[in-house]
């Protein structure tokens, strides 16, 4: 799935890593039906996933909300980004 993601990205070799790991992050949450249509992420865990997981497209454009960072109320309040990897924490 990595090398599948880097093949149709144009990113420079320092930015690899985070392809595996949001392919490693992917695979962890799909379901497998070998383990009952559950993923590794809930066999691990023991519990069923309670909201619905936006995945947005590797290298896709994004826009973040930049307001709780910017120093002045007149700052733009975003700007244009690209998807590397998911946040652990969300």
């Amino acid at each position: 799935m990595g090398l599948a993601l880097l093949a149709h990205s144009n990113l420079p070799q320092p930015y690899w890593e985070d392809t595996f790991l949001i392919a490693t992050y992917l695979i962890n949450r799909l379901p497998f039906k070998v383990i009952n249509n559950e993923s590794p992420f809930e066999m691990t865990y023991n519990k069923k996933k309670t909201q619905l997981f936006v995945l947005s497209v590797f290298e896709c454009a994004c826009w973040p909300n930049l307001r709780p960072y910017n120093k002045h109320k007149i700052d733009f309040r975003s700007k244009i980004c690209i998807v590397l990897r998911y946040s652990l924490s969300h």
